[in-house]
């Protein structure tokens, strides 16, 4: 193909479709999510559709992101570092001390079997524990995240697209959220336009959008681009949320130290190479950690005071326009339909909807 080819087939591709790209910066405090929507200046259209398409990014912007594929490489980066810390607690300092102390001379040959052993049996239970169960497990809330996101983006750009009005189209890439827009009248555009089904992007809803994030690393949350009045509506979000955390935290102390004791005794057992009892020991710390308390206690207690503290919150909020439902896993909160804007009305019916649609996503 030669360069005139080349150039006729960019212009073609310029002249019917537009790419925004989106930008996710990372800086030393902070976190910041946009869209380059320059190329939409170059548009030759009336104000309103121009309004229209910013108003329609600005909307996808909020209802996905990165933040747990970001939270669970600092939760694995958090998990080997606590593993080499007491690796170099028990098997440096530890060992040195009780060696020192005891004044005992052993076969350098000897020593280092002895130490490897003890290194395995202290390492490999752990690292099984972290890269097939913790990780694992992140994984699948990971790819509900983006399942849910998928949809509220794609419902989003659903009603746009389905608007006779705007004489564009639009199309994300779920990979990166990149937004291509095409023009109506391009065949091509019009093909594969969703991830979703169709019939089920087209079935009504109470919201008219959604500020989506997860429940989890809130430090990478992006203020910038809410209004005030949202702004300060996270901000009671997440204080609400280290509430039920830190209610739950010590409702359950108790379990909380046998669970820490278990591990610790397991270290220890471990560097005298005790191999039942450090991995009974282990064992008994991760049943209650990682299974009784995290897969049961937490989440019955998590429940129930989600649902008691987001009932308050929407009791005030649902006035103004904004319905909050949370899991576990992630944080919607709707800017509803005015329709639904009664507490007494609207509540039971917003209640039942999100958390169907919240189970649809995490069974």
């Amino acid at each position: 193909m030669n360069s005139s080819q080349n150039s006729s087939e960019q212009e073609t591709q310029e002249k019917f479709s537009i790419l925004i790209k989106r930008k996710d910066k990372q800086a030393k405090n902070a976190f910041s999510i946009s869209y380059d929507t320059s190329p939409i200046d170059k548009l030759t259209i009336e104000e309103e559709e121009k309004s229209n398409l910013l108003k329609l990014i600005k909307n996808v912007l909020l209802s996905c992101n990165f933040s747990y594929i970001n939270y669970i490489n600092k939760k694995i980066s958090s998990y080997l570092t606590t593993l080499f810390l007491f690796n170099l607690f028990y098997f440096i300092i530890i060992n040195y001390l009780i060696n020192f102390l005891n004044k005992q001379k052993v076969q350098k040959k000897e020593q280092e079997v002895s130490f490897w052993k003890k290194l395995l049996l202290f390492n490999l239970p752990e690292l099984l524990i972290i890269f097939f169960y913790r990780i694992k497990k992140h994984s699948k809330i990971n790819k509900s995240i983006n399942a849910l996101f998928s949809y509220l983006n794609e419902r989003i750009i659903y009603i746009f697209n389905t608007d006779t009005k705007n004489n564009y189209l639009c199309k994300i890439n779920p990979s990166n959220y990149d937004l291509l827009f095409f023009k109506k009248n391009d065949e091509i555009g019009k093909n594969n336009l969703y991830k979703n089904n169709e019939e089920y992007l087209s079935k009504d809803t109470f919201f008219k959008s959604v500020i989506a994030y997860p429940n989890a690393n809130f430090e990478d949350f992006d203020f910038n681009n809410l209004a005030q009045n949202e702004e300060k509506m996270f901000q009671d979000i997440f204080i609400l949320i280290n509430k039920i955390e830190k209610k739950i935290k010590e409702d359950h102390k108790f379990l909380n130290t046998i669970g820490t004791l278990g591990r610790n005794l397991s270290y220890s057992n471990s560097t005298k190479f005790n191999i039942l009892y450090a991995l009974g020991f282990k064992m008994g710390g991760f049943l209650v950690d990682e299974i009784y308390l995290n897969n049961f206690a937490y989440k019955i207690q998590r429940k129930q005071l989600i649902e008691e503290k987001s009932k308050e919150f929407n009791q005030k909020n649902i006035s103004n326009g904004y319905f909050l439902a949370i899991n576990e896993n992630v944080i919607l909160l709707f800017r509803i339909k005015d329709n639904y804007k009664s507490f007494d009305e609207s509540y039971a019916i917003l209640y039942n909807d999100s958390q169907n649609l919240l189970k649809h996503y995490f069974a």
